[in-house]
């Protein structure tokens, strides 16, 4: 599988995963990807409660559940409010960034 193949299954797949879960305190969606390896990370605004962070587990799965099962993926979650720039914290592609 080459890079550009990655790229596309991996920002198709959170996507995916992301309907209906995106939750106000949400900032941004980032990931990145090295051969078989994804990370994904939620930048969130404030404290999130238990069901935003069933949301973004709900997102892993999903995206797991999207990609082969030879890839590992890694989720993150950082608190950078929106009094704080996030561009430090941005990976490879963002896929989701709310409006401030």
């Amino acid at each position: 599988m080459n890079e550009n193949d990655i790229r596309v299954m991996v920002l198709l797949g959170l996507q995916s995963a992301m309907l209906g879960e995106v939750f106000p305190k949400l900032r941004c969606m980032t990931c990145s990807w090295k051969a078989n390896e994804v990370t994904i990370l939620a930048i969130v605004d404030g404290e999130i409660d238990e069901d935003d962070e069933e949301s973004l587990e709900c997102i892993h799965t999903e995206l797991i559940a999207s990609l082969p099962e030879t890839f590992m993926l890694s989720n993150e979650c950082v608190r950078v409010d929106s009094d704080q720039p996030i561009g430090e914290h941005l990976l490879m592609a963002t896929v989701y960034k709310r409006r401030e």
